[in-house]
């Protein structure tokens, strides 16, 4: 082949590839209020939303129009047949923020007791805007997945946890962590939103995170390993900190799109990609099905490394493969006692 035409062909090569990651980095066409009962449907998350947010007044912790949230996410869990509790409690952030708080919790027993997989959200939105990304999207999402996943058989017990107070500092967390139940969750998955619109990303893990790449290989959002190496430097935190805290794994899920709406007004319905919610839905589906299919798995005594190639199929190598390795340094027999050091 000639330099000429080789260069052809590796041009057209690479344009091909990027073609295809912009198409794949785009969010899926929402799935509509009649897709397949065992399918989640962005069309009836945003339903649920549309009742949860009501007039879209902004609802802060401590607010009436937060109660008003709350008491319609309650009526809600109640209808689909669940007995949700309310867990009052009062907290403070670490900056000295405090605020009394109301959390609530739905379990579901599992073929054998405890630790059960944990799916979170926060109801609560900030003051400036309606908050239907961050999160009732969130919440919207884990009740169509309660739908979806109430009638299946699932081997460990599963919990929804709808934290209060999140934005004034993850306080609704802080006093769910003294609750009884964290000590019976083996894995967390947290829904956030950082805007309204774009890609999913699994972009959190807990450590010793290779059973749970295992189990989200596949989900169909993007995922690398890189990005919490990103995150962890900047001064953000979600619900799944304070559970890492605590000694908890889980993944952390999310879409940064259209981040001038993040906490603003515009967060609200009519800014909301609904292909951005089915993209979260569906991977969130995905890992918990996998996850509630057997024993939830312990931490690993090891970390993987994973990257996800054009959304098409998930890498993941053991971190300690990018170790350098330590150079050997020549023995001196002339001053050498005991044993070499290793």
């Amino acid at each position: 082949m000639s330099p000429r035409r080789l260069r052809h062909v590796v041009l057209a090569a690479c344009l091909g590839v990027a073609t295809l990651a912009l198409a794949r980095s785009q969010p899926p066409a929402p799935a509509g209020p009649d897709a397949p009962r065992e399918n989640f449907s962005a069309a009836r998350a945003r339903e649920e939303l549309v009742q949860l947010l009501g007039d879209e007044r902004p609802h802060p912790v401590g607010s009436a129009a937060n109660e008003a949230v709350r008491a319609r996410l309650v009526a809600r869990l109640r209808a689909l047949g669940t007995e949700p509790e309310e867990q009052h409690g009062f907290a403070c952030s670490s900056g000295g923020n405090c605020a009394p708080v109301t959390n609530v919790i739905v379990w579901l027993p599992g073929q054998v007791a405890g630790p059960a997989l944990a799916i979170t959200s926060h109801y609560d939105s900030v003051g400036a805007g309606p908050g239907a990304a961050d999160d009732g999207h969130g919440v919207a999402t884990a009740l169509e997945l309660l739908e979806i996943l109430l009638p299946l058989p699932r081997r460990p017990p599963l919990a929804l946890v709808f934290t209060d107070g999140e934005e004034a500092g993850l306080l609704g967390m802080r006093a769910f962590a003294e609750h009884p139940r964290p000590r019976e969750i083996g894995v967390v998955l947290n829904l956030e939103a950082r805007g309204t619109t774009g890609a999913s990303s699994m972009f959190e893990t807990s450590d010793g995170n290779r059973a749970l790449i295992a189990a989200f290989a596949g989900a169909g959002a993007s995922a690398l390993s890189l990005s919490y190496e990103i995150y962890r430097r900047l001064p953000n935190d979600t619900d799944l900190t304070v559970l890492k805290e605590h000694g908890l794994q889980g993944m952390n899920f999310a879409f940064i799109g259209g981040v001038l709406r993040y906490h603003t007004p515009r967060d609200d319905l009519a800014h909301l990609d609904l292909g951005s919610v089915q993209q979260q839905g569906d991977a969130v589906l995905a890992t918990a099905r996998n996850l509630l299919a057997a024993d939830l798995p312990p931490p690993a005594p090891h970390n993987a490394h994973y990257v996800d190639l054009l959304g098409l199929v998930l890498l993941r190598w053991p971190a300690w493969l990018e170790r350098p390795a330590r150079r050997r340094r020549p023995a001196r027999a002339a001053r050498h006692r005991g044993p070499p050091p290793p």
